[in-house]
């Protein structure tokens, strides 16, 4: 049985290198054509435990090769369109927020034999925004979590990082949550270039190196910036950021499960970093200085798996805080995830089953 998993962005290139050979499954990768914007760390689809992949230069190409290669299934990153007779499944490339339900149902999620993704939350929000039965629902099933299972995979690129940009007492990945006009951005904007600008004083004052890695390409940030006047008095500041020698920025692209070697995790806003922290046991702050106090889309905040930050001025003190491992395994527990390794294996056998089902 013939399975074509689908990924429109080379972002999501974390959600298919974790599947393996499986005996009941022929499968195929089809993806972008790899953009290599960093020799730090593997940009292509090297990594991949299925190595036969059709690569596509536009999006305008992908129905056009998945016809070709015939599938009995479909396993999409995303819920773009696809035309075909095939079985289709949504394979998850990040988590949903209890936030999102308040938006109301959503025409886009539904057409879907299987949807698989992380937590009870993710099932609760399908089964209400898809309005389908809960059993065409998997979770414990977001594959990319395996990658974080072995911390070979990402402590690997400590020492090249150091021997790259120099030794730090502390790394930080600061995964920033910005820059749209949109009700799910607008009380985190600010908050993003804030937090970017603060940790490189931090850093120079501790000798601490920071990675960013933004939602939105360089360009996208600096228009967004200049059009918003609350943002506009950041910009000389943030600009700046460039050419300090403690920030390395990471393309928006770029795949950031590679980068998980830092010691801390930070956030703004919403993030499944802030789930992939607690997996890995790393120190996890939130920096939400504008957002309601019950925003906490992954009960991060409300359980004590992460420390949270209303004012700016306390982001040092956060930052030298360990992780809460104890509330971290819990707050997995309660979203329904193992960290096993297995996601894709229950992916594969799921599908197995779906094909079977008449």
């Amino acid at each position: 049985m013939r399975i074509v998993y689908v990924a429109n962005s080379l972002a999501h290139k974390r959600v298919l290198e974790p599947f393996k050979k499986h005996q009941d499954l022929d499968q195929i990768i089809v993806a972008p054509r790899p953009q290599i914007t960093s020799n730090f760390v593997p940009e292509d689809y090297k990594d991949c435990g299925i190595q036969n992949i059709h690569a596509f230069n536009n999006i305008s190409e992908i129905q056009s090769i998945v016809d070709s290669l015939n599938p009995h299934i479909i396993g999409q990153t995303g819920t773009f369109g696809i035309t075909s007779k095939a079985k289709k499944v949504y394979i998850g490339h990040g988590m949903i927020g209890r936030h999102v339900k308040s938006r109301g149902k959503s025409k886009g999620w539904r057409g879907f034999d299987l949807y698989c993704g992380a937590s009870y939350i993710f099932k609760d929000y399908i089964t209400y925004a898809a309005d389908i039965n809960p059993d065409k629902i998997l979770i414990n099933a977001l594959p990319q979590f395996d990658l974080l299972y072995n911390p070979d995979y990402y402590n690997l690129y400590r020492k090249k990082f150091i021997s790259s940009f120099g030794d730090a007492s502390k790394i930080i990945l600061f995964l920033g949550f910005c820059c749209k006009d949109r009700w799910d951005f607008n009380d985190h904007n600010e908050d993003y270039f804030k937090t970017a600008i603060e940790l490189e004083k931090i850093a120079r004052k501790n000798n601490y190196k920071v990675m960013i890695k933004a939602r939105q390409q360089e360009g996208e940030i600096m228009g967004f910036a200049i059009k918003n006047n609350s943002i506009s008095k950041y910009i000389k500041d943030y600009r700046q950021l460039k050419s300090s020698p403690y920030i390395h920025f990471i393309n928006t692209n770029s795949h950031i499960y590679r980068y998980y070697f830092a010691d801390i995790i930070v956030g703004n806003g919403c993030t499944t970093g802030e789930v992939e922290a607690c997996l890995m046991h790393k120190p996890l702050v939130l920096v939400r200085t504008k957002s309601d106090p019950k925003y906490d889309p992954f009960d991060s905040a409300t359980t004590g798996a992460a420390t949270i930050v209303r004012n700016i001025n306390n982001l040092e003190d956060a930052l030298n805080k360990p992780a809460n491992i104890e509330q971290q395994d819990k707050l997995i527990q309660s979203l329904g995830i193992t960290n096993d390794g297995q996601a894709h294996r229950r992916i594969q056998d799921k599908v197995v089953e779906l094909w079977h089902t008449k």
